[in-house]
């Protein structure tokens, strides 16, 4: 059995249409490339085929040394061991060194460079230890590793478990902010990227209660350059926020136990630790 990465049919290069973003849930966007990430098992390269088209997709193409290194962290990150069909194919076997080829809609394109994993295969599919050299150097990208674009946004995600303020100041020490969602759409696309990458781990953001004196609070997002934005939209889980005068908890995280949605912490002493994502405004 296989499994395939699919690629929908709009890049970064022409995110307009008429039809509006194809980048939308459940494809995401890692670099200037918008995909489709299935663990949905299928039993051959025309299985894979079919199911990308049926999305108005195609098996992906990596023709940069960039594209592939985005799509392995990202693959790495998400850390499920599975092989990933994608749309490089044998074109002549008959020929020294073979023939290989990107496929998109029936176009093809040349693979170059040879610096590749060529394990027996009928298809060719994709590792963890998979490497395609190209020449030139890649198109610098302001959202390049180790951010990664979600929706509009460019975010680092860390691990590192610290306390809220304690994210808030290395953020500010990166050059970026704690992650603000002024729409919901932003904060849905984020919830989503956090429940595929499943690290358990919960994840602190710009969302900050600015007067406890206040029923409810004053909840703002708090930009890089102090700017406090007001919320547009109840951002919370239920039963939230919950803080009191006594217990206050003016801060924000995407609590993982609760699938990610937002819950109001300390910020510091008797705060929980956690991860954080910074954004970068570019």
């Amino acid at each position: 059995m296989r499994f395939y990465v699919r690629l929908a049919t709009c890049k970064s290069s022409v995110i307009c249409s008429p039809t509006g973003d194809y980048c939308k849930a459940p494809f995401q966007r890692i670099g200037n490339g918008c995909y489709y990430i299935s663990s949905e098992k299928v039993t051959g390269d025309a299985a894979a085929h079919v199911l990308c088209a049926d999305r108005g997709a195609y098996l992906v193409n990596f023709e940069t040394l960039e594209e592939a290194m985005r799509m392995k962290y990202e693959l790495l990150v998400r850390k499920t061991g599975l092989i990933y069909y994608i749309g490089g194919r044998k074109m002549n076997r008959n020929i020294a060194g073979d023939e290989w080829k990107w496929f998109k809609h029936g176009e093809t394109s040349n693979i170059t460079g040879n610096n590749w994993n060529r394990t027996a295969m009928i298809f060719i599919v994709f590792f963890a230890s998979f490497l395609v050299t190209v020449k030139g150097a890649p198109t610098a990208d302001p959202c390049g590793f180790p951010y990664r674009r979600i929706g509009e946004g460019c975010y680092l995600i860390v691990n590192d478990t610290v306390s809220a303020d304690t994210a808030f100041a290395k953020c500010l020490q990166r050059g970026l902010y704690l992650a603000t969602f002024e729409t919901i759409n932003e904060a849905k696309l984020m919830q989503f990227a956090l429940l595929t990458m499943n690290s358990g781990i919960h994840y602190y953001v710009g969302g900050r209660n600015i007067n406890r004196y206040m029923p409810g609070g004053d909840w703002r997002w708090i930009k890089k350059n102090g700017d406090a934005i007001k919320m547009t939209y109840f951002a919370f889980d239920d039963g939230e926020p919950n803080g009191t005068l006594s217990v206050p908890q003016d801060c924000m995280c995407f609590y993982a136990t609760r699938r990610y949605t937002f819950q109001a912490v300390w910020c510091e002493n008797g705060g929980v630790l956690s991860g954080y994502i910074c954004q970068r405004h570019i």
